[in-house]
């Protein structure tokens, strides 16, 4: 990974004893977004994932397929994300 990428999040993958045994950086959103749909349908109780990025976009599509996964709707709108975005001073 070049100095100047940002990163947007990382999946923490959790060893047998429920510590974690290994952090995947991710500075492509498409990516660490399909990593996570991976890992709900492959290994949902053995990770833990951290959004970093504020951007609000992101964090709505992190939350749809988290939402998703359990079969409901995010009752979240893209509005709800950016005001939570400006209390958080983003």
């Amino acid at each position: 990974m070049e100095k100047n990428e940002i990163i947007v999040g990382k999946i923490h993958f959790l060893g047998s004893n429920g510590n974690i045994a290994e952090t995947m950086e991710y500075t492509d959103v498409e990516s660490y977004l399909n990593s996570i749909r991976k890992e709900l349908n492959r290994n949902p109780d053995g990770f833990r994932l951290e959004t970093i990025t504020s951007l609000p976009e992101i964090r709505k599509a992190v939350d749809d397929i988290i939402y998703g996964a359990h079969g409901l709707d995010n009752p979240h709108d893209i509005d709800w994300y950016c005001k939570s975005n400006e209390q958080r001073g983003g």
